[in-house]
């Protein structure tokens, strides 16, 4: 199409320089017409090739040999990351036991071989701490430490990754609070003591994430699929998509305190011993959600008690399947139970 030989020519022009006046004189006539897109889409690539050309990136190698180093808190030790210089921590197969907690510096990628071929533990503590970080970033590794301590632990910063790894057998699994521009995604929170993720007034998305079997005290007030802690911060906040939460000992998500800016949509929440969602806060919205088979003394969706006056008031569920849901304070339509019968938000 023309479309695509503008673009072509535009990103290619300066290949060729016997023809470069010319491409430019065609190139300017076929955006002038077209759209002025193609030229952003070429100014993206020029800006991106200066961008990587602009942050050298170091690495270093964690091996069980032949790597720079035997653990992750030794490379972590002898490195001095900047903005400007960032390094990534390569982590080879095998099963890395540290001596303790492995603390995050800002620009960091601790970057695994594939959580099923890389180990990271401690004998006691959380395995992974970090406080005050930025543009930090955690991926393909299983993180366990027999319920000793929390998994992985970021507390205040910016621009943080958790992606595809594994955390198990921990006491907490991961706790994220007070970040901005989280990314948590492509993870698995299986067979922790406690909640599977902590959340904690954090901007961001979580997604595609595997949440289940976290077994606690079978109450409400320590162990959950994911607990979500919400605050009336104003713009854009977080989105929960696409995770399947199901079988762990409470329920599957707990909401507190202000949840406006909060968008759950598109998770499969099923089989958690108590609710499948608990709100103890207010507002939020609930879009496109399976939420079946949960406790069968408790409700699919309901409202617990009264956290300052707040119990779900303003919570809008809209194109949700639920079998039973209470908690008056709640509005919306388009729900339907498992049968694909109307259902109607109290």
């Amino acid at each position: 199409s023309a479309l695509r030989q503008a673009t072509l020519s535009c990103c290619t022009s300066n290949l060729n320089p016997r023809n470069k006046m010319e491409n430019e004189k065609m190139n300017l006539q076929s955006i002038r017409k077209i759209t002025g897109g193609v030229a952003l889409l070429c100014a993206s690539f020029v800006f991106a090739s200066q961008a990587l050309a602009a942050v050298p990136l170091a690495r270093v190698i964690v091996a069980k040999s032949g790597g720079n180093y035997t653990t992750i808190t030794a490379a972590m030790a002898a490195i001095t990351p900047t903005a400007a210089a960032p390094y990534v921590i390569e982590v080879w197969p095998g099963v890395y036991t540290e001596p303790g907690t492995v603390n995050l510096k800002s620009n960091v990628h601790i970057k695994g071989s594939g959580r099923n071929v890389t180990t990271v533990k401690t004998t006691i503590g959380t395995v992974i701490n970090g406080l005050n970080v930025t543009n930090v970033a955690i991926s393909g590794v299983t993180v366990t430490n027999s319920q000793n301590g929390m998994g992985v632990n970021i507390r205040t910063g910016s621009n943080v990754t958790i992606q595809d790894i594994t955390v198990t057998n921990t006491s907490g699994g991961i706790d994220v609070e007070d970040v901005t521009n989280a990314i948590i995604t492509g993870n698995r929170l299986v067979g922790n003591y406690y909640q599977g993720a902590w959340i904690d007034n954090i901007s961001g998305i979580i997604s595609n994430n595997i949440i289940t079997g976290n077994i606690g005290q079978s109450s409400r007030n320590s162990d959950f699929g994911i607990i979500l802690i919400g605050t009336n911060t104003a713009g854009p906040r977080l989105m929960v998509s696409g995770n399947m939460i199901s079988d762990n000992s409470g329920d599957g998500i707990a909401l507190f305190y202000d949840h406006t800016n909060t968008v759950i949509t598109n998770n499969t929440i099923v089989n958690n011993a108590l609710s499948g969602i608990m709100h103890r806060g207010i507002s939020g919205k609930f879009i496109n959600n399976v939420i079946t088979g949960n406790g069968a003394t408790h409700m699919d969706v309901e409202a617990y008690g009264s956290l300052l006056g707040q119990d779900g008031a303003g919570a809008n569920f809209v194109s949700n399947v639920f079998d039973d849901i209470t908690g008056s304070p709640f509005v919306g339509n388009f729900n339907v139970n498992s049968n694909g019968d109307l259902i109607l938000v109290p």
